[in-house]
């Protein structure tokens, strides 16, 4: 087909659709005069129109200089690509829509696309001057703040085309321009044209340090306090090329003192006070480092340290809707689980019950979940101990991440399943015997994993958990399972020692054992890979309880000791009541659980 381009396009008449702008905002307009011209049966209108509508939804990214309309993958479906190359009907009609039409916005998109995706050099030349026309354009208007993209897209793609002398000159007299008006103060725009200018080492340090201290204040008079920490940071970094120590010190001193403001002024309009406490967090790691701040860092330390323990009253509840049918399966099996004549026994085949999740089904459903994006997967989490304090945030790796996620599930497996199992069991057991030391005796005596001298304590842990008293059992257990694990591996051995030079040796504590391959190896082979597991979760891990860590210096309030301790409590019951066998099957996964479904 032969096209007449330039009356195809004056006939089109395409800014009179468009606007002044070409965006996403294009699209509609595009298509309805598509549709329109299916209906006259104008062909080339309707080509026209679908490559112009195509381009308009592609997502534009202008602070990126290598992949400005995404990666290939994210165009996969867009019909201006054939398997991740620009179409010849596409190229085509971007060159004579660059050609013939008089419009700025949407001729320097047509020759940035062909730059692109065809790697037309010339064209990519024409796209860097007519976004610099739409900038020129547009920053005597009251639309400069809003197309400063075209102006950033300019800069970008000059470097890429090796001409930055025109970019830098251009940036720097578009921010001179516009450095009076208290406008941008507000705004994020000259934020990210300072930013161009630290990133390329243009623009004068003792100039732009003061303006960007204008623009800090300016926010920060308005209350905008992460606009205003932005502006601080990028004034620290002008006084840095220009060599000033102390007033970037002083800078970083006020980006973090906005840090503050931000928390103060969330609580002062009734915000919660774990709000307050993460920024009073990040301005102290802020302050850390800065001359001159000691007294200042201590005195956010103290106010933190208050603003946690009061944050702990915040933290909700989430239900998991799971159903009466869930719960009493779980009580039927819980009472099933532990019935037997004698009271011994009994107790035994609770300790022989094994109440956590497979390793192998947490690990399939983290790796499902970290795979799927989801809106949960833009938000970090935060671990804190049962004093508000933060012990371990969203890991960065990817294995990392899965631990976590494994963890987050072993939590919700406690809520779902063991902690209504156990308390049943232990109600069960109680209500068919009466239990005394007696009955406990033969489980510790000669015990071949419970070494010389640790029975008796061991004993009043079980006999108090077995009353309901957790806080007790979990104060004389917790200590023992570091004595425990070692004297199995020993069972293996396994050296549990350290030498130095100097001949001392020093017990390996229970934070390696449970940690480094070495004994996790013959670990799982007395006890199960789910066992273990299950005893990093509640001992060392940061994800999951830390208990043995929080306990040992005494971060863990009654209430949560209560509650953990019944899971410390079944755990210490379970060594003494080997040997499990390592790959015995799990009672849950008889149940029909959301996490098994």
């Amino acid at each position: 087909m032969t096209h007449s381009w330039p009356s195809v396009l004056a006939q089109l008449n395409i800014p009179n659709i468009i606007g002044d702008g070409f965006s996403a905002l294009a699209f509609g307009p595009l298509i309805d005069r598509l549709k329109q011209a299916e209906a006259d049966e104008d062909e080339d209108i309707q080509l026209v129109c679908r490559i112009l509508a195509c381009a308009a939804i592609l997502h534009f990214h202008p602070d990126s200089e290598k992949t400005p309309y995404g990666s290939p993958t994210d165009n996969v479906r867009n019909r201006l690509f054939d398997r991740g190359q620009m179409t010849a009907e596409a190229s085509t009609v971007f060159s004579a829509v660059a050609e013939h039409v008089e419009h700025s916005s949407l001729q320097a998109r047509a020759n940035d696309l062909l730059w692109v995706f065809a790697k037309d050099h010339a064209a990519g030349q024409r796209a860097v001057q007519h976004y610099l026309d739409v900038a020129n354009q547009a920053k005597d208007s009251e639309e400069w703040v809003r197309d400063i993209d075209a102006l950033v897209r300019a800069a970008n793609l000059s470097l890429s085309l090796g001409r930055g002398a025109v970019e830098r000159a251009t940036v720097t007299a578009a921010l001179e321009k516009h450095a009076q008006d208290p406008r941008l103060g507000t705004t994020w725009a000259a934020a990210r044209l300072m930013e161009m200018l630290l990133e390329r080492g243009a623009g004068e340090p003792v100039t732009y340090s003061v303006i960007a201290t204008q623009y800090a204040q300016a926010a920060q008079d308005a209350q905008h306090w992460h606009l205003a920490h932005h502006y601080w940071i990028i004034a620290s970094k002008w006084h840095s090329r220009a060599d000033n120590t102390a007033a970037r010190n002083a800078a970083r001193i006020d980006a973090a003192e906005m840090r503050v403001a931000d928390g103060e002024t969330a609580l002062q309009g009734g915000g919660k006070k774990l709000y307050a406490a993460s920024w009073i967090e990040t301005a102290i790691r802020e302050l850390r480092g800065i001359p001159g701040t000691k007294e200042r860092v201590r005195a956010l330390r103290l106010q933190l340290i208050d603003l946690q323990a009061d944050s702990v009253e915040e933290f909700g509840t989430i239900s998991v809707p799971l159903g009466e049918e869930h719960f009493r399966n779980v009580l039927e099996l819980a009472r099933k689980q532990v019935k037997a004549d004698d009271p011994t026994d009994a107790v035994i085949k609770l300790g022989r019950v094994a109440t956590e999740q497979s390793v192998g089904a947490l690990r399939k459903a983290a790796e499902e979940e970290l795979s799927a994006p989801s809106l949960r997967s833009l938000f970090s989490t935060k671990y804190v101990d049962g004093m508000g304090r933060m012990k371990a945030s969203t890991g960065t790796s990817d294995e990392a991440r899965i631990d976590e996620l494994m963890r987050q599930r072993q939590t919700l497996t406690h809520q779902t399943f063991a902690f209504p199992f156990l308390y049943e069991a232990r109600t069960a057991l109680l209500d068919e015997h009466i239990i005394h030391r007696d009955h406990l005796m033969p489980l510790l005596d000669g015990n071949p994993f419970i070494p010389a001298g640790h029975s008796y304590a061991i004993l009043l842990g079980l006999e108090a958990g077995l009353r309901g008293d957790f806080i007790t059992a979990a104060s004389l257990l917790t200590p023992k399972f570091e004595t425990l694990l070692r004297h199995i591996l020993e069972h293996s051995d396994v050296i549990t020692t350290s030498l130095a030079a100097d001949g001392v040796q020093d017990s390996i504590e229970l934070n390696r054992l449970l940690r480094e391959d070495e004994f996790l190896e013959p670990l799982r082979r007395w006890l199960g890979e789910d066992f273990v597991f299950e005893l990093q979760g509640l001992l060392v891990s940061r994800y999951g309880y830390n208990f043995r860590n929080d306990l040992a210096h005494g971060l863990v309030p009654d209430s949560l000791a209560q509650r953990i301790g019944e899971l410390i409590w079944h755990a210490a019951l379970r060594i003494v009541c080997l040997p499990i066998p390592p790959n015995a099957s799990k009672v849950e996964e008889t149940l029909t659980t959301p996490q098994n479904s």
